[in-house]
C-alpha cells in the first residue's frame, strides 16, 4: 500500500521481510532497487555486514540484468543466492526488509534495508516519489545502490 499524501517529494510504502523466492522475484523485476542498511545513528554495521550488503546489492544487480533470459531453474538459483545472503544476515541478528512500489513517473522502484532485530520498525519506508530522484542519472546504473550511501 502506498501513501501519496506527502508534499516533500516522498511517500510512505509498506515494508515486509524478505523470506521467499517470490519476494526475491519482486525485487529483481523492479526497474531499480536501492539497497542499504538501517542502523541507529549510534551504531555502525560491522565489516562483515557491509560485505553482506555489498554482496546482496551485487547479486540483485546481476539478477536484474539476466533474469528474464534464464530458465526457471536458473531463476530459482539466483533467488536462492539472495536468500542465502539474507540467511547469513539473519544468523547475525538482522532482518531484510523491502518494499516495492510504483513511482509517480510509473516506474517500479524497490528499497531493501537490513534491519537489526533489536530495533523496532513500524512496517513502512519513506521513499522518493520520482524514479530519477531514487536513481539519479549520474549514478552507475539502474539496479542496487551503494550500501555506504544509505
Amino acid at each position: 500500500m502506498q501513501g501519496r499524501d506527502e508534499n516533500d517529494g516522498t511517500m510512505m510504502i509498506h515494508a515486509q521481510e524478505l523470506l521467499t523466492e517470490r519476494d526475491c522475484e519482486q525485487i529483481i523485476r523492479c526497474d531499480g532497487c536501492s539497497v542499504g542498511y538501517a542502523w541507529p545513528p549510534a551504531e555502525r554495521p560491522s565489516r562483515t555486514m557491509v560485505k553482506h550488503i555489498r554482496d546482496f546489492a551485487g547479486a540483485v544487480r546481476l539478477a536484474a540484468l539476466v533474469y528474464g533470459n534464464l530458465s526457471p531453474e536458473e531463476q530459482r538459483w539466483m533467488c536462492d543466492g539472495l536468500l542465502d545472503i539474507t540467511g547469513e544476515m539473519a544468523n547475525e541478528g538482522y532482518l531484510t526488509k523491502y518494499g516495492v512500489y510504483v513511482t509517480d513517473d510509473e516506474k517500479r522502484g524497490c528499497v531493501v534495508a537490513f534491519w537489526p532485530v533489536h530495533v523496532d520498525h513500524n512496517g513502512e519506508f519513506r521513499v522518493l516519489r520520482l524514479f530519477d530522484d531514487l536513481f539519479p542519472k549520474t549514478s552507475a546504473g539502474g539496479n542496487a545502490g551503494d550500501p555506504e550511501a544509505a
